[in-house]
C-alpha cells in the first residue's frame, strides 16, 4: 500500500497542489472506474514522472497513475523539454512494471501502441503513426510522446514509470514558435472537440490491456499492427549515432532496422532517428483539417 506520508510530502511541496476533482469528478471516482490502486491530480508538477518516482519509493503499487494539468519542466527522451501548458494536453505518468513484474525491453514501444490504440477509439477517423521508438504522429506532426524511465530495483524487481503526453487542445498559436510547425493537437487535427477524461480512461484501459501480461517479442498480430503504424517504414533515415538509409521496419526486440547505402542491415536498440528524406505521407486523419 501506499505510504501516506507521502500525501504529506505533496502537501508541503511549494510546487504542487493536489486536486480533490479532475475533469468534473472526484478523483477517486476515476481510480475506481479505471481499476487502478491510487490516481492522484495535481494542479502544477515539475513533473509527473517524478511524482510517479516519489509514490514508488514510498511503497505504491503498479499501475498507480499521476496526472497534472500543467507541467513546469515536463521532459521527453534525452531531456528534451516538453511543452505541457495548464488544461491544454493530458500529462499522465503510471508506474507500468512492479514487484514480481519485471520490465520488457519492448515496454516504450508497448507503451506508445497502447497510446495509439486509445486515440484511434477517442478521435473518430485518426490514423496516428508511430515513430520508433515511441513517438505518435498525425498528419507528418508529432500529437504525443512516451518517456519510459527505470528506478532501478525496488523490492524485488526493477520498476519503470511510463510518462504519457498528448496535446489535446492546443491551437496553432499555443505553441512554442519553434514547435508550429511540426506539433498537433488531436483538437486541432479532428476539428472537434476531444474528451480528455475519455482519452486518458483509454489510455489506462489499453496500458492495462498490453502491459498485464507484456509479450517477449514482437511477433504475430502485434507484429502486424506496428507495422500498419509505422511512419518510419521505407523512409530515409539518419541515426543519431551516423548511420544513414532507408528504415526497414521493426526486429522482434524492437530494434529498428536500417539498411546503409552499401546493403549493409544495422539493428537500432539506442539513440535517436531523424528522417533525412521523406519518401511517404506519415500518419493522416481521414478529414484532417490542421490548417497548416
Amino acid at each position: 500500500m501506499t505510504d501516506p506520508d507521502v500525501h504529506d510530502e505533496v502537501a508541503r511541496h511549494p510546487s504542487s497542489s493536489l486536486l480533490t476533482h479532475w475533469e468534473g469528478e472526484p478523483v477517486q471516482v476515476w481510480a475506481r472506474l479505471w481499476g487502478i490502486p491510487l490516481l492522484e491530480a495535481h494542479d502544477r508538477l515539475t513533473s509527473t514522472n517524478d511524482r510517479a518516482r516519489s509514490l514508488l519509493l514510498g511503497g505504491a503499487e503498479r499501475f498507480t497513475t499521476v496526472i497534472a494539468e500543467e507541467q513546469t519542466a515536463g521532459r521527453g527522451r534525452s531531456g528534451r523539454r516538453w511543452d505541457s501548458p495548464p488544461g491544454r494536453g493530458l500529462w499522465m505518468s503510471t508506474l507500468v512494471s512492479g514487484a514480481g513484474h519485471r520490465a520488457s525491453a519492448l515496454t516504450p514501444i508497448l507503451v506508445g501502441i497502447a497510446l495509439i490504440r486509445s486515440i484511434r477509439a477517442v478521435v473518430p477517423g485518426a490514423e496516428p503513426g508511430l515513430k520508433w521508438p515511441n513517438d505518435v504522429y498525425l498528419g507528418a506532426r508529432k500529437v504525443g510522446g512516451v518517456l519510459c524511465e527505470s528506478v532501478g530495483d525496488v523490492g524485488d524487481g526493477r520498476h519503470v514509470i511510463a510518462g504519457v503526453g498528448v496535446n489535446v487542445r492546443q491551437t496553432r498559436d499555443d505553441f512554442p514558435l519553434e514547435l508550429r510547425e511540426t506539433a498537433n493537437s488531436l483538437e486541432m487535427a479532428s476539428g472537434h472537440p476531444v474528451s480528455r477524461r475519455h482519452l486518458a480512461g483509454q489510455v489506462m484501459a489499453e496500458l492495462k490491456a498490453i502491459l498485464s501480461d507484456p509479450p517477449p517479442q514482437i511477433t504475430g498480430p502485434l507484429a502486424a499492427e506496428i507495422e500498419r503504424v509505422d511512419v518510419l517504414a521505407g523512409q530515409v533515415v539518419t541515426v543519431s549515432t551516423g548511420i544513414e538509409g532507408v528504415a526497414g521496419g521493426y526486429g522482434s526486440d524492437g530494434s529498428l532496422k536500417v539498411r546503409d547505402r552499401a546493403g549493409r542491415e544495422h539493428r537500432i536498440r539506442t539513440g535517436s532517428v531523424s528522417v533525412t528524406r521523406a519518401e511517404r505521407p506519415f500518419g493522416t486523419l481521414e478529414t484532417e483539417t490542421n490548417g497548416a
